[in-house]
């Protein structure tokens, strides 16, 4: 053996080191101790993971009820559209029903948002949303029953007019909605007022009793206020303003007189 070689007495040495560290029955007291540092870790850990629980389902419940209030919110209103008298003779047709005038019972069921009413020249069809909307739709006309607006938000209204008159006053329930009359060449936007829409063969003419009314024609926007009509063609010629003529004074002073008594309860 060289001189370089490990003497027996190192050699010996050594391996009562590695005795020392080599795995084998873990010490008692040890033991112990890697028990309590753990139980108490745990323990440490433990409301750590009841708090998040308790943040993600109050926060899960949060977002449920928000949801929930705004479908609420957008919801119509709980009123429906009524019958106030159909008057004259002849058959109304409401969607695909042609029902008689003196027949309120069936008119009344067939009043429905987004329906097609046709009234004949005969005859006339008052209709009301309580507190809010009286509508008068007069012989010769075609419009459909306005929609109705949400409880608190999605407060707009549409209806379209494709021939005929429509004469509308407003209520105290109508604070904060729109109610937009949709013809071929304009869009009447009321916010609260008395006014008539009339769509001729060529023109739609927006007549206002009081307030003012909103109008739009392609991008053009004007306001129509109190005791003038305004007129505009299809084809493209300038709109005209005049002063409401005396007959149709007359009958939005009698529908709105109507409808303080309507639209009050």
């Amino acid at each position: 053996m060289s001189g370089h070689g490990p003497r027996a007495v190192d050699t010996q040495r050594a391996l009562e080191q590695f005795a020392l560290v080599a795995p084998g029955a873990p010490n008692a007291l040890w033991r112990s101790s890697l028990r309590q540092q753990f139980v108490g870790a745990s323990a440490v850990r433990q409301p750590m993971r009841k708090g998040v629980s308790g943040v993600v389902v109050a926060a899960t419940a949060a977002l449920a009820a928000a949801a929930a209030l705004i479908v609420c919110a957008t919801l119509p209103s709980g009123s429906q559209w009524q019958l106030v008298a159909g008057s004259g003779h002849g058959q109304i047709r409401i969607g695909a029903r042609w029902i008689p005038v003196a027949d309120s019972v069936a008119l009344t069921s067939a009043l429905r948002t987004g329906v097609a009413v046709e009234v004949p020249a005969t005859a006339q069809l008052d209709i009301v949303l309580p507190g809010s909307v009286l509508m008068q739709i007069t012989g010769g006309t075609g419009v459909t029953i306005p929609s109705r607006p949400g409880r608190w938000l999605n407060r707009d209204m549409q209806t379209a007019l494709s021939h005929g008159e429509v004469r509308i006053t407003t209520g105290p329930g109508f604070h904060g909605a729109r109610l937009v009359v949709n013809t071929h060449e304009a869009r009447a936007m009321v916010t609260g007022t008395t006014l008539a829409v009339l769509r001729g063969a060529d023109s739609t003419c927006v007549c206002v009793f009081d307030g003012q009314v909103v109008v739009a024609t392609g991008a053009s926007i004007d306001t129509v206020r109190a005791g003038t009509r305004r007129t505009m063609p299809r084809a493209g010629a300038p709109a005209r303003l005049e002063a409401i003529r005396s007959m149709e004074t007359m009958k939005l002073f009698m529908l709105r007189e109507r409808g303080g008594e309507l639209l009050r309860h």
